[in-house]
């Protein structure tokens, strides 16, 4: 989670922001708070990222015990994992003033369409978030690491 964290905070907010962003690790309904020098709440954020959990508990419970797992992508398709991250999170219901930050990265996904994704988005958004961001993470081969994406409830 901090590494989607950092690199929302590098693209969203500019570099002058009299904000401060505190990992929050736990089971509450956010990742991070940013506050402000009072410690003020100013917004909450939380991250995804669009990857088949069941199978990454079962690679991650693999290579616990046996220390070693058998590398697999995401068996569903992107669009699909993206609906079901959406729709669970919006039946929790309980993310007060809290963004979302949708991480997208490339080696762990087979195939993702940018443009079907934002439509996901445009198509089962609700005021559940104060706003829904598409993070694409930047490449070897040259491509930064870029807010495709940014829709406002």
């Amino acid at each position: 989670e901090i590494l989607p964290l950092a690199d929302f905070i590098r693209l969203y907010y500019p570099p002058d922001t009299p904000y401060c962003f505190k990992y929050e690790d736990g089971n509450q309904p956010y990742d991070m708070l940013v506050v402000d020098d009072q410690n003020n709440e100013i917004e909450r954020i939380e991250v995804t990222k669009v990857i088949d959990g069941h199978s990454e508990k079962t690679s991650t419970t693999e290579l616990t015990d046996k220390g070693m797992t058998t590398f697999s992508p995401n068996n569903k398709d992107a669009s699909d994992l993206l609906k079901e991250i959406l729709l669970k999170k919006q039946s929790k219901g309980n993310y007060v003033n809290c963004k979302l930050v949708i991480y997208m990265v490339e080696r762990e996904l087979v195939f993702y369409d940018v443009n079907e994704m934002i439509e996901i988005i445009r198509r089962y958004a609700d005021n559940t978030f104060t706003g829904i961001f598409l993070v694409e993470r930047g490449s070897s081969d040259g491509n930064p690491t870029k807010i495709v994406y940014a829709h406002y409830s």
